[in-house]
């Protein structure tokens, strides 16, 4: 039977984690923090906080979402969030709506109609979330991938869901791999060192698929983590329908080709 790939991903990932940190001990059963939600500001694709934004969640592939129009219910359907990001609508075919909240895409959308009929005031409700993974790996007690099915959690707390930080990580430089809507890639540093509020103050919300990567005391760990896994880690995001071209938000030179 042929495997998805976030299972094989995650594989691959607890394998680098193995040859990078050495053993690794026994999971350990431990809850999602508890990390005030009002801490968060809104981010955009590429995990930056947008001052004075409200938190909301944003489509993914395999979301399952309602359109329903007020005045004109014969247009009203059913979609799902195709692995590309589209979905296909009458009257206006194909759209991405990837990286959109369901505000977001309801303002496109009577905005679109809005060309065709007289009082095109579009509701999209969010469904069923798709069934995702994201992935952490490198200086952490357990490494692990951890499923969404119970709604978006931060970078933070999937580290504490992987059994923490192991005594040798470089807090300062824990990195996330993530696909932007734009499908260009970042990678995005967090520095969490020091005391918890200030971890929290540096933490984001973590999608689907997003691979956090905690270094040792050194960061051309990064560096080697990625060179030594990325040719097997980009064909199977490419599979998922996600393209990948390396680059970094900041200025740290820890470059790889696909």
């Amino acid at each position: 039977m042929t495997q998805h790939p976030s299972s094989i991903i995650a594989a691959l990932l607890l394998s680098a984690a193995s040859l990078l940190a050495g053993c690794v001990t026994t999971a350990q059963n431990v809850g999602q923090r508890a990390i005030p939600a009002a801490t968060y500001m809104a981010q955009d694709s590429d995990g930056k906080k947008i001052e004075g934004g409200s938190l909301s969640y944003q489509l993914q592939p395999g979301d399952q979402i309602d359109i329903k129009f007020y005045y004109n219910p014969e247009l009203n359907e059913q979609a799902l969030v195709g692995p590309d990001g589209r979905i296909a609508l009458q009257l206006i075919g194909e759209l991405n709506v990837s990286g959109l909240s369901t505000q977001a895409l309801s303002d496109e959308l009577t905005k679109r109609y809005g060309k065709t009929l007289r009082q095109p005031q579009a509701t999209v409700i969010l469904r069923k979330y798709a069934l995702a993974r994201v992935f952490v790996s490198g200086e952490v007690n357990a490494p692990s991938a951890h499923a969404l099915d119970a709604g978006p959690i931060t970078a933070l707390q999937a580290i504490v869901q992987s059994g923490g930080f192991r005594k040798g990580a470089e807090r300062s430089n824990v990195v996330v791999l993530r696909n932007s809507a734009s499908g260009q890639p970042v990678f995005i540093k967090l520095d969490m060192q020091g005391h918890l509020e200030q971890a929290v103050q540096a933490d984001i919300l973590l999608r689907p698929y997003d691979i956090v990567f905690v270094p040792q005391k050194r960061i051309a760990e990064v560096a080697e983590f990625f060179e030594e896994y990325i040719n097997k880690i980009v064909p199977l995001y490419r599979n998922m329908g996600f393209y990948f071209n390396y680059d970094l938000r900041d200025k740290v030179e820890v470059r790889t080709s696909p």
